[in-house]
């Protein structure tokens, strides 16, 4: 299903120009521009997180220390992922789910 968007000329204008310039759709493009958008709130929300949480002393201090508990799970002496990156392996991999 599609839907219409009202813009204003300008707009309408730089998004054909780069629909053209990208062999794109209009739509792709809004849905990509969107899709950026919302990346970027969200890493200019964890940012702004961070700050907040590093201005905070005894925040911090307990992040910190939370931290390197977690890392303390990093030297339980297993070097090897539980499975196999690759996907032919089958050694250690998870056994297979039958299907009916």
């Amino acid at each position: 299903m599609s839907h219409m968007v009202r813009v204003d000329d300008e707009t309408h204008d730089r998004l054909l120009r780069l629909a053209e310039q990208e062999q794109d759709s209009i739509g792709d493009l809004v849905s990509k521009a969107i899709q950026a958008y919302q990346e970027r709130l969200y890493w200019d929300q964890a940012r702004s997180a961070a700050e907040a949480l590093r201005s905070d002393p005894d925040a911090w201090k307990e992040e910190l220390e939370e931290r390197a508990l977690w890392d303390a799970t990093l030297a339980d002496g297993s070097d090897d992922p539980p499975y196999p990156m690759d996907k032919n392996a089958t050694e250690t991999a998870p056994p297979k789910r039958r299907t009916k």
